[in-house]
């Protein structure tokens, strides 16, 4: 995806040990990426969280992840 003149990319995966889904978002540069933040859903604590891993991420790029995260990882696995 494209935001504000950046390419970033986003991978959803699962975490077993954390019991958890996320959504990571990466900076891509050339070619190396760069983890920029995960919006994480914990199942076993039935919550969301935002995990920033840089200093400073654009207000476009964390509307757009918000709105898009939780529709691609669906509501809370009761399993």
């Amino acid at each position: 995806m494209h935001i504000e003149g950046r390419e970033y990319r986003v991978v959803v995966a699962t975490n077993v040990d954390r019991d958890a889904m996320q959504w990571e978002c990466y900076l891509v540069d050339g070619n190396s990426e760069k983890l920029v933040f995960e919006i994480v859903r914990f199942d076993g604590k039935r919550e969301w969280s935002f995990l920033q891993h840089v200093e400073s991420i654009p207000l476009a790029v964390v509307e757009y992840a918000v709105q898009h995260a939780r529709a691609e990882l669906g509501p809370f696995f009761n399993g």
